[in-house]
């Protein structure tokens, strides 16, 4: 038997914030997701007619909807994962020239310009000398 939805109190504030986040065209489709399971879950809807209507399984609508009447907006956040912390980039605490070092990008610049060089032809060298920079007699 499934138990009875958590039922969710939503303030005007929450309620703008969620709707905005829905709108935005730069929000995660993620929080998209949250965002449109809690403001159907107000209006009184089952968790298996949200499930239906998002094409999502009723084991998550039920997740969101309880992390919201539990913690608010902020259950809705992604929350720390366990597994091996991440070795490159920002996460794994690189910033400046450490971080193109962490990324591989200096590596991949390198390893370019050498592949690059290997195909061009070496071009004539010029000679410089006071007659060809000043012209001749001077």
């Amino acid at each position: 038997m499934i138990p009875d939805a958590v039922e969710i109190r939503l303030s005007r504030k929450d309620r703008a914030e969620l709707e905005a986040r829905v709108r935005a065209p730069t929000t995660p489709q993620r929080d998209v997701m949250r965002g449109r399971i809690v403001l159907l879950a107000v209006r009184g809807r089952s968790t298996r007619s949200i499930a239906a209507e998002l094409e999502v399984m009723p084991r998550t609508v039920s997740l969101w909807r309880g992390r919201y009447a539990h913690e608010g907006l902020a259950g809705l956040n992604e929350r720390q994962r366990s597994g091996p912390k991440p070795k490159y980039g920002e996460e794994a605490g690189c910033t400046g020239r450490a971080a193109a070092v962490c990324t591989g990008q200096e590596v991949l610049s390198a390893t370019a310009t050498a592949h690059a060089s290997r195909f061009q032809k070496p071009g004539p060298r010029a000679v410089l000398s006071p007659d060809s920079i000043c012209g001749p007699g001077i």
